[in-house]
Protein backbone atom coordinates (compact mmCIF):
# COMPACT_ATOMS: atom_id res chain seq x y z
CA UNK A 1 0.00 0.00 0.00
CA UNK A 2 2.78 2.29 0.81
CA UNK A 3 4.59 1.54 -2.15
CA UNK A 4 1.46 2.43 -4.41
CA UNK A 5 0.88 5.55 -2.20
CA UNK A 6 4.21 6.76 -3.29
CA UNK A 7 3.87 6.17 -7.17
CA UNK A 8 0.61 7.86 -7.21
CA UNK A 9 2.74 10.83 -5.17
CA UNK A 10 5.18 10.98 -8.03
CA UNK A 11 2.88 10.61 -10.59
CA UNK A 12 0.79 13.48 -9.32
CA UNK A 13 4.28 15.40 -9.55
CA UNK A 14 5.16 14.73 -12.93
CA UNK A 15 1.84 16.04 -13.68
CA UNK A 16 2.12 19.35 -12.13
CA UNK A 17 6.05 19.75 -12.98
CA UNK A 18 6.83 23.57 -14.47
CA UNK A 19 6.56 23.76 -18.09
CA UNK A 20 9.93 24.81 -19.70
CA UNK A 21 9.86 28.72 -20.37
CA UNK A 22 11.33 28.58 -23.92
CA UNK A 23 7.60 26.89 -24.93
CA UNK A 24 5.33 28.85 -23.51
CA UNK A 25 6.93 32.56 -24.30
CA UNK A 26 5.77 34.88 -26.61
CA UNK A 27 6.64 33.18 -30.38
CA UNK A 28 9.42 34.85 -31.86
CA UNK A 29 9.26 37.03 -34.64
CA UNK A 30 9.90 35.55 -38.35
CA UNK A 31 13.05 36.90 -39.34
CA UNK A 32 14.07 38.03 -42.87
CA UNK A 33 16.61 39.73 -45.53
CA UNK A 34 16.82 43.65 -45.67
CA UNK A 35 18.76 44.40 -48.77
CA UNK A 36 19.57 46.99 -51.27
CA UNK A 37 21.60 49.97 -52.53
CA UNK A 38 22.53 53.10 -51.22
CA UNK A 39 22.91 55.88 -54.18
CA UNK A 40 23.90 59.58 -53.77
CA UNK A 41 21.31 61.18 -55.57
CA UNK A 42 23.26 64.22 -57.38
CA UNK A 43 25.12 61.83 -59.44
CA UNK A 44 22.83 58.33 -59.76
CA UNK A 45 25.96 56.33 -58.69
CA UNK A 46 26.56 53.95 -55.34
CA UNK A 47 27.37 55.11 -52.06
CA UNK A 48 29.81 53.32 -50.58
CA UNK A 49 30.70 53.49 -46.85
CA UNK A 50 27.62 54.67 -45.40
CA UNK A 51 26.23 53.35 -42.21
CA UNK A 52 22.74 51.85 -42.48
CA UNK A 53 20.69 51.14 -39.41
CA UNK A 54 17.39 49.94 -38.59
CA UNK A 55 17.34 49.62 -34.59
CA UNK A 56 20.30 48.30 -32.62
CA UNK A 57 21.48 46.02 -36.32
CA UNK A 58 24.04 48.27 -38.51
CA UNK A 59 26.01 47.40 -41.63
CA UNK A 60 28.22 49.86 -44.01
CA UNK A 61 27.48 49.86 -47.58
CA UNK A 62 30.50 47.97 -49.53
CA UNK A 63 32.67 49.57 -52.19
CA UNK A 64 29.50 49.50 -54.56
CA UNK A 65 27.09 50.79 -52.55
CA UNK A 66 25.11 47.18 -51.08
CA UNK A 67 23.99 47.00 -47.91
CA UNK A 68 22.32 44.07 -45.95
CA UNK A 69 20.62 43.30 -42.60
CA UNK A 70 18.59 40.89 -40.98
CA UNK A 71 15.42 42.08 -38.91
CA UNK A 72 12.55 40.55 -37.58
CA UNK A 73 9.37 41.23 -39.22
CA UNK A 74 7.13 44.35 -38.56
CA UNK A 75 7.59 47.93 -39.02
CA UNK A 76 11.04 49.42 -38.28
CA UNK A 77 13.13 52.70 -38.57
CA UNK A 78 15.82 52.59 -41.23
CA UNK A 79 18.48 55.57 -41.00
CA UNK A 80 22.14 56.06 -42.53
CA UNK A 81 23.58 58.52 -40.77
CA UNK A 82 26.58 59.93 -42.37
CA UNK A 83 28.47 63.44 -42.58
CA UNK A 84 28.44 63.97 -46.65
CA UNK A 85 24.54 63.16 -46.54
CA UNK A 86 21.56 64.87 -45.49
CA UNK A 87 19.90 62.99 -42.55
CA UNK A 88 17.98 60.19 -43.95
CA UNK A 89 14.94 58.12 -42.60
CA UNK A 90 12.60 55.59 -43.56
CA UNK A 91 9.62 53.13 -41.68
CA UNK A 92 9.84 50.17 -44.21
CA UNK A 93 6.98 47.51 -42.84
CA UNK A 94 9.28 44.02 -43.72
CA UNK A 95 6.87 40.98 -44.24
CA UNK A 96 9.28 39.15 -46.21
CA UNK A 97 12.76 39.42 -47.89
CA UNK A 98 12.54 42.72 -49.08
CA UNK A 99 14.89 45.09 -51.52
CA UNK A 100 14.77 48.43 -50.75
CA UNK A 101 17.50 50.95 -52.34
CA UNK A 102 18.22 54.42 -50.53
CA UNK A 103 18.54 57.71 -52.60
CA UNK A 104 20.86 59.99 -50.20
CA UNK A 105 20.72 63.33 -50.98
CA UNK A 106 24.50 65.11 -50.56
CA UNK A 107 25.50 68.08 -48.77
CA UNK A 108 28.70 68.29 -50.74
CA UNK A 109 28.59 70.19 -54.21
CA UNK A 110 28.95 68.60 -57.57
CA UNK A 111 29.90 69.34 -61.20
CA UNK A 112 28.68 68.01 -64.23
CA UNK A 113 28.38 68.60 -67.76
CA UNK A 114 31.58 69.46 -68.88
CA UNK A 115 32.66 70.22 -72.02
CA UNK A 116 35.95 71.16 -73.50
CA UNK A 117 35.33 73.89 -76.24
CA UNK A 118 38.99 74.94 -77.93
CA UNK A 119 40.52 76.63 -75.67
CA UNK A 120 37.34 76.79 -72.71
CA UNK A 121 35.96 74.43 -70.55
CA UNK A 122 32.23 74.97 -70.03
CA UNK A 123 30.58 72.95 -66.96
CA UNK A 124 27.36 72.87 -64.39
CA UNK A 125 27.94 73.41 -60.59
CA UNK A 126 25.44 72.34 -58.42
CA UNK A 127 25.45 72.56 -54.85
CA UNK A 128 21.51 71.16 -53.11
CA UNK A 129 22.25 73.12 -49.89
CA UNK A 130 21.61 76.53 -52.09
CA UNK A 131 23.92 77.92 -54.98
CA UNK A 132 25.25 80.48 -52.81
CA UNK A 133 27.16 78.40 -50.21
CA UNK A 134 29.65 77.46 -53.33
CA UNK A 135 32.95 79.27 -52.34
CA UNK A 136 33.34 80.50 -56.11
CA UNK A 137 37.14 82.59 -54.97
CA UNK A 138 40.11 80.62 -53.95
CA UNK A 139 39.51 77.35 -52.38
CA UNK A 140 37.70 76.14 -56.15
CA UNK A 141 39.91 75.92 -58.27
CA UNK A 142 40.12 73.78 -61.21
CA UNK A 143 43.92 72.45 -62.30
CA UNK A 144 43.86 71.51 -66.07
CA UNK A 145 46.82 69.22 -67.91
CA UNK A 146 48.15 68.87 -71.38
CA UNK A 147 51.36 68.10 -73.27
CA UNK A 148 53.66 69.53 -71.74
CA UNK A 149 51.31 71.78 -69.31
CA UNK A 150 50.01 71.50 -66.09
CA UNK A 151 48.07 74.83 -64.44
CA UNK A 152 45.67 75.90 -62.15
CA UNK A 153 42.68 78.60 -62.72
CA UNK A 154 40.85 79.71 -59.30
CA UNK A 155 37.41 80.19 -59.59
CA UNK A 156 37.85 84.27 -58.83
CA UNK A 157 38.61 83.40 -62.62
CA UNK A 158 35.44 81.49 -63.33
CA UNK A 159 32.77 83.41 -65.14
CA UNK A 160 29.86 81.99 -62.71
CA UNK A 161 26.11 82.67 -64.78
CA UNK A 162 22.96 81.58 -62.25
CA UNK A 163 20.90 79.12 -63.63
CA UNK A 164 18.29 78.44 -59.98
CA UNK A 165 18.52 78.13 -56.68
CA UNK A 166 21.08 75.55 -56.50
CA UNK A 167 23.11 75.50 -59.90
CA UNK A 168 25.59 77.57 -61.95
CA UNK A 169 27.28 77.39 -65.13
CA UNK A 170 30.71 78.09 -65.31
CA UNK A 171 33.20 79.28 -68.11
CA UNK A 172 36.49 78.47 -67.50
CA UNK A 173 38.87 80.30 -70.01
CA UNK A 174 42.24 78.33 -70.23
CA UNK A 175 43.91 79.82 -72.65
CA UNK A 176 44.80 76.79 -74.60
CA UNK A 177 43.16 74.50 -77.06
CA UNK A 178 45.23 71.63 -76.56
CA UNK A 179 44.37 70.61 -72.61
CA UNK A 180 43.74 67.01 -72.55
CA UNK A 181 42.51 66.44 -68.57
CA UNK A 182 40.72 68.47 -66.17
CA UNK A 183 40.43 68.31 -62.14
CA UNK A 184 37.80 70.35 -60.48
CA UNK A 185 38.20 70.85 -56.36
CA UNK A 186 35.13 72.48 -55.84
CA UNK A 187 34.17 73.78 -51.96
CA UNK A 188 31.20 75.41 -50.21
CA UNK A 189 31.76 77.54 -46.88
CA UNK A 190 30.98 74.70 -45.09
CA UNK A 191 34.04 73.03 -46.18
CA UNK A 192 32.23 70.10 -47.87
CA UNK A 193 34.84 69.40 -50.78
CA UNK A 194 33.89 67.81 -54.63
CA UNK A 195 36.73 65.93 -56.83
CA UNK A 196 36.36 64.92 -60.34
CA UNK A 197 38.81 64.34 -62.74
CA UNK A 198 37.36 65.01 -66.71
CA UNK A 199 38.79 63.75 -69.71
CA UNK A 200 38.28 66.04 -72.87
CA UNK A 201 35.64 63.93 -73.80
CA UNK A 202 33.49 64.74 -70.93
CA UNK A 203 34.02 61.22 -69.09
CA UNK A 204 34.87 62.01 -65.67
CA UNK A 205 35.79 59.60 -62.95
CA UNK A 206 34.24 61.02 -59.81
CA UNK A 207 36.45 60.71 -56.68
CA UNK A 208 34.79 60.19 -52.96
CA UNK A 209 33.52 63.55 -51.54
CA UNK A 210 35.14 64.97 -48.30
CA UNK A 211 34.44 67.01 -45.54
Amino acid sequence: MRIRHYLLLLLAGACGEAPDEATTGPPRAPRYVLTGVAYDSAVGLPAPGVKVTVGSPSTVTDEIGRYRLVVDSGRHVLTAPDSLYEPYQQTPIVTGDRVLDLQLRRLTPYVTGVVFVRDTIYATVVDLQGRRTLDRRQLSRLEVRGPGTVFTVTASRWAWLAIDLESWRVVVPVGRDDLTEATWRVMDIEGFEFLATCQRDGVCDHLPARH
